[in-house]
């Protein structure tokens, strides 16, 4: 553990009206959490603090003003240094002190959830088979390179959700692969996760390949090693959401079991937002409109999770939020960057030369 005490001052504030902190490290460290403290609730609604890691990738976003305690931890970013940045900091100057590094668990901070989250089994959700079989759990991380049944380290993976698009292609989104060099040999995807392992019919099936990775638009897509049994895959909305319509989230919480979100409040709230910057390097001004809002219960682990209709097409990628607003990439954005023929398991980059369709991989 080691004290920072740094405290957000009015001369740190960009013109743009962020406040950055780079590069705050712990020699050596595996991961890292960083404890706040400070009168939240007098901060502007605004007020978004966004914890990077050492690469460069969002782990997290949190609406100040709605943190109820006068101190909390984030979530652990992976990697010996974190960045720090205040988006709208003007009224948390002087209230925001970081006033410690951790390595081990100092307390906890739920991602994205309205505060009463509500998950229903995919049984008693009246989802249809096909986005049942068709969704996975992603484990990302050290835990992924053993075989299923073994003794497992101790070092928590990184989960996420995502879905088949094909017999052997994925999607998720990229936040969720973000260790480039190792990503692929440390992701498997598990199907059929809907009772607790090894009880159940539970299909694993490692990435081979990134076919494609995007931060701007925060989606990536993996080809899987070959299943000769057959594969459920989902059907892709190629239009805009639209306000209100009902929406389900079938999604892998906190590495769970299979949960589904799916009650009133899981909805399209807003048709056309901004995302969130998945990398610290990112141009802000090209992430308008690429995602819509929507008020479906989530948690970590739910990243890359689809975000269907009522003719269960996907109409999203859950990206992240905060209370109460939940942000999804839009499946229409996506399919305007890239063509996916199922038949035969091939993807296509419609318009390389643009900056928010580029793969980069």
């Amino acid at each position: 553990m080691k004290k920072e005490n740094i405290i957000v001052t009015a001369a740190e504030i960009g013109a743009d009206g962020v406040w950055h902190k780079l590069n705050l490290e712990l020699k050596d460290a595996r991961e890292i959490s960083v404890k706040f403290e400070g009168d939240f609730k007098a901060v502007s609604g605004e007020a978004i603090l966004r914890v990077f890691d050492e690469s460069g990738v969002l782990n997290e976003r949190i609406k100040l003003n709605e943190v109820a305690k006068k101190q909390f931890w984030t979530e652990f970013s992976p990697g010996e240094r974190v960045s720090l940045e205040i988006d709208a900091a003007q009224s948390a100057a002087g209230k925001i002190t970081v006033s410690l590094l951790a390595t081990s668990p100092q307390g906890t901070s739920d991602f994205v959830t309205d505060g009463k989250p509500q998950f229903l089994r995919p049984s008693d959700a009246n989802i249809p088979d096909l986005p049942r079989k068709a969704t996975a759990r992603l484990i990302v991380g050290q835990q992924a390179t053993f075989p299923l049944g073994t003794a497992l380290p101790s070092k928590t993976p990184d989960w996420c959700s995502g879905f088949l698009v094909s017999k052997n292609l994925l999607m998720t989104a990229s936040h969720c692969v973000r260790r480039s060099s190792i990503t692929c040999d440390q992701t498997v995807a598990m199907f059929g996760y809907e009772f607790r392992f090894p009880d159940g019919d539970v299909a694993a099936r490692r990435c081979t390949n990134i076919v494609y990775l995007n931060p701007y638009i925060d989606v990536a897509v993996l080809a899987l090693a070959p299943t000769p049994n057959e594969a459920s895959f989902v059907a892709l909305r190629t239009d805009a959401p639209k306000a209100d319509e009902p929406l389900s989230v079938v999604q892998y919480p906190y590495g769970s079991v299979q949960l589904v979100s799916n009650d009133q409040a899981c909805h399209v709230q807003k048709p056309s937002v901004s995302i969130e910057p998945s990398r610290i390097e990112i141009q802000r001004a090209k992430l308008t409109g690429l995602g819509f809002s929507h008020g479906c219960d989530t948690l970590n682990g739910s990243s890359g999770a689809p975000v269907f209709d009522s003719s269960n097409e996907v109409v999203g990628i859950h990206q992240g939020g905060v209370a109460g607003s939940n942000l999804a990439i839009r499946m229409d954005v996506v399919l305007s960057c890239i063509s996916i023929d199922p038949a035969k398991d091939n993807l296509t980059v419609l318009q390389p030369g643009e900056l928010i369709c580029k793969n980069i991989n």
